[in-house]
Formats: C-alpha cells, structure tokens, sequence
C-alpha cells in the first residue's frame, strides 16, 4: 500500500491468509500523503521485490505518479522476465512522472491501462491475471497520420482462447478522430481482426476474447491518427509457454 509509512513486502500460499490480512491491515487515514506533489514510491517497491524469480506477474494499481524514473528498474524487469499491469487513476492524486509507468510496461511487455476508480475492482477481470495470465505476443507500434504496418509475426502454440489486449494511446488525454484495424491472418484463410475508434472509450484500451488455432498468424495495424502515439499490443493464453517473448524496445 502506497503510503508513508513504508512496510515489507509480505508473501502468502493462499487467498485466505492473504485476505485475512489485508482486513486487519488497512492503512490508517494519517498515513496519507501531504501534498500532491508527494511522489509514489511503486518503482521501489518494484526494485525491492525483484529477487532471483523469474516470471513474476506485478498488477499495480496506480492512483499517484512517480516523479522520477529509477534506472535499473526496466533492466531488472527484463533481467527477470517479470511484467508489470499497471492500471493507472484517469484523476490521480500526485506525482508529477505521467509518462514513467507508460514508458516502463512498454519496455518490459507489460501493460497499461487508464481506468476510473471505480473500475478498479475489475482490473483482474480486465488483464485476465487469473484466466489468462501467460503472455504469447507483445509488440510496440508507434504510429502518425494514416499508414499501415506490418507488425512481428505472432506464434500460437495451442489451439484454444487468447485474449488480445491493445492500448490506443499512449496518455491520459483523449484525443478524437483517432482509429485503426489490427488484422491477424493465417495462410489464405479468413482472419480475425480488432477495430477501433477513439470515441468507444475515454480509457485508452480494448479486448477481445478469440478462439484461434496453432499457426503463425502474419500481423498488420491499419491506423488513422492526429498524433504520434506508442500502443501496446498483447495477446495472453490459459497455458504456459517454454520461451520467453523478446523485447520490442
């Protein structure tokens, strides 16, 4: 828990015990921050966390920046294949480093996703921590004005539901106008694909739950925008994989 009084790291085998806990737990009111400037401190508790495991799967919930990036947190995250969920407050309470976070799950293939408060309940619902917690693909397009790209080729390495999960933009800020078509083909057969406008949501993300086979689908993302934006693109299975995805930047 975010406050200023700095606890250790606790670690339980069982929701009981975990829940258990956090009832008796809860962090008292004057713990509170002072001002809005006040900085979080979640890439320390990052830092600290990371020890010699290895596909570790973080879901932060965010409601206040940091102000300043700690250097060997992206390295550390790539180091031990651990990705961050970060589900950010779209009206956060301090901090001043908007792009930290943003620029942190990009790099590590992690995931970023503006939501309200009151939509933080669903975060698990939402990046399937539970469901589908084994990422398959990851890729980081940048995009400006109307084009096309043709992304990395995504391997599916058993036939069943993936859910594919895409950011928009890359900020809080809704920007209008702004569409695309992500497009996943095998062979000649028909293919699947996720489109998308601006104006379905003032967060900055979508997904979709698909059936797909065991192929390598060719990857393309048709996209209209008024603005330079780096999305985030990711696609999570129900089974484990013996890989590790690399990195896209």
């Amino acid at each position: 828990m975010d406050s200023t009084v700095h606890g250790q790291i606790e670690y339980f085998d069982n929701y009981k015990d975990a829940t258990s806990f956090l009832r008796v737990m809860l962090p008292d009111p004057k713990w509170s921050f002072p001002s809005n400037s006040t900085e979080s401190n979640v890439l320390q508790v990052i830092n600290n966390f990371l020890g010699g495991q290895c596909g570790a799967k973080l879901l932060i919930l965010l409601k206040r920046y940091p102000n300043i990036e700690l250097s060997d947190v992206t390295s550390k995250l790539r180091l031990h294949h651990s990705y961050p969920w970060v589900i950010c407050s779209l009206t956060p309470s301090g901090g001043r480093g908007k792009r930290i976070m943003y620029d942190l799950t990009t790099a590590t293939n992690g995931l970023f996703s503006y939501k309200t408060d009151e939509l933080f309940y669903e975060a698990q619902d939402f990046f399937g921590v539970l469901l589908n917690p084994y990422l398959i693909y990851a890729t980081n397009p940048v995009v400006s004005g109307i084009g096309s790209l043709r992304l990395p080729s995504m391997t599916v390495p058993k036939s069943g539901y993936y859910k594919v999960i895409m950011t928009i933009r890359d900020h809080a800020d809704w920007t209008p106008g702004n569409s695309g078509i992500l497009r996943w083909v095998y062979g000649f057969q028909e293919g699947h694909y996720l489109n998308f406008t601006s104006s379905h949501t003032v967060q900055n993300d979508i997904s979709m739950d698909y059936n797909l086979g065991n192929h390598v689908f060719s990857m393309t993302l048709d996209y209209n925008y008024t603005d330079t934006e780096i999305l985030q693109i990711r696609v999570y299975g129900t089974e484990p994989i013996d890989y590790w995805i690399p990195y896209d930047l």
